[in-house]
């Protein structure tokens, strides 16, 4: 899975959240995240 353009989801990355931390074994998750920095705010 590819999220492109990461960067436009500031207010809703966290909603990744959940599957990041229960991923499909099959699956690689690649985040493009470009010209911002992520908000070092919130939970890791």
């Amino acid at each position: 899975m590819i999220v492109k353009e990461a960067q436009d989801l500031s207010k809703t990355i966290d909603k990744l959240e959940s599957y990041a931390e229960n991923p499909m074994l099959s699956t690689v998750l690649v985040i493009c995240y470009k010209y911002k920095t992520l908000d070092k705010r919130k939970s890791n």
